[in-house]
């Protein structure tokens, strides 16, 4: 579970991408169709709220957690009848594969964002011996074990994994129907109390999107409360659909980036000219989250993420060479300017003979031609002449 306040770290999309959820609204993953889906629900009652709005890479889709409405991680576990597998970012409702995975398992695993979102938790049954293990995650999908579940006496079952408002790593054993609570430095599972019902392998659970309320759904489609002060669930809210997870969609409170971009050779108003902004990890340059902003007449945007962390930050724009500004601090809701280099007439972030050729095959159009490029048109005059060529 991802929880959003103001000073923690986590991801999300740009505000304009997607619908705000509703007060309490979720996810689930629906696995009766083929490739499993992503349907929205409120839980209490359960109560579906309309059709699949997004689509797997494939089936066994055993954790998922978001960052935005159709945005976030998820694991696929099991390889049977050839579906894909492996650790996944989803952005806009498509999927990237990360990382493979440790194990393979057709087992239900457990997986969340830790409460401040800057890594992921998820168990999986493998090694010597063939326990249940908790594992760690960057968000590029470097993956790290933590080490065999344990209570002391037992590997518990942990079939799903909730990250609270509080701090804690819940998880539910699906062998002794009980709410745990884990330490995600050892592994060490330390029980809260019974749930007082049948979990069954195929358990879903995480956060509202506040962190404070938990729901379950089982392995008989059943949603319930569970509190977690004594770990037990309170009445029945409804009847799933088959689900293998849920997982709250966040309410983001968004950071604001402000700035200035100057457009190298460009000899009208910058006015309405779009720009991409890319938030990169400062380690490996994987992107963590991208939007859009649109420049004023005088180069000016303003733009919200959802990072609350370092990261560079790379502003592009068609026609222009990408700019990074390196370890950004997003929680200052900072400012960030840039000078774009032109020429870059294929959008491939570099200047080379595909651009010139890109250029030639326009040149001497008119807006309005055939053959006329808008992106070969450096200066944006409307037209491909030799001014576009001295840039290039």
């Amino acid at each position: 579970m991802l929880i959003v306040r103001v000073g923690t770290v986590f991801i999300a999309s740009l505000l304009a991408s997607f619908a705000m959820a509703q007060s309490g609204e979720f996810m689930l993953v629906d696995i009766s169709p083929s490739p499993d889906t992503m349907r929205p629900f409120t839980p209490d009652p359960f109560t579906l709220q309309g059709p699949a709005e997004a689509t797997f890479a494939g089936n066994f889709i055993r954790g998922i957690d978001l960052t935005a409405r159709t945005s976030g991680y998820y694991f696929a576990t099991s390889a049977i009848s050839g579906s894909p597998t492996g650790l996944y970012k989803m952005e806009g409702g498509t999927s990237t594969l990360l990382s493979a995975l440790p194990f393979l398992s057709s087992a239900e695993n457990g997986f969340t964002l830790s409460t401040d979102g800057s890594s992921l938790f998820f168990t999986l049954v493998g090694g010597t011996p063939s326990v249940r293990r908790l594992f760690t995650s960057t968000l590029s999908g470097t993956i790290t074990e933590v080490g065999p579940l344990s209570d002391g006496a037992v590997a518990p079952s942990i079939v799903a994994l909730a990250a609270g408002a509080d701090g804690m790593l819940y998880g539910i054993d699906d062998v002794g129907d009980r709410l745990m609570t884990i330490n995600p430095s050892t592994a060490i599972c330390t029980p809260v109390g019974p749930i007082g019902v049948s979990v069954g392998a195929l358990t879903g659970a995480d956060f509202d999107a506040s962190g404070t309320k938990l729901y379950m759904s089982t392995n008989s489609g059943r949603t319930y409360q569970i509190n977690t002060s004594t770990g037990a669930a309170g009445p029945q809210l409804g009847q799933t659909i088959s689900t293998s997870s849920i997982a709250a969609i966040p309410n983001r409170n968004l950071q604001t980036i402000t700035g200035t971009v100057t457009l190298n050779d460009w000899s009208v108003s910058r006015a309405g000219v779009s720009i991409k902004i890319e938030l990169l990890d400062t380690g490996n340059g994987s992107v963590l989250e991208t939007t859009t902003a649109t420049l004023d007449a005088n180069g000016a945007y303003t733009a919200q993420v959802g990072f609350t962390g370092i990261a560079n930050v790379g502003i592009k724009s068609s026609h222009w060479l990408r700019k990074v500004a390196p370890n950004v601090d997003l929680s200052t809701n900072p400012s960030v300017g840039a000078t774009l280099t032109n020429g870059d007439v294929n959008d491939d972030n570099e200047v080379g003979p595909n651009d010139f050729s890109g250029l030639s095959l326009a040149f001497g159009s008119f807006t309005g031609d055939p053959n006329f490029n808008a992106e070969a048109d450096l200066n944006g005059d409307g037209e491909v002449g030799p001014a576009d060529f001295s840039i290039l």
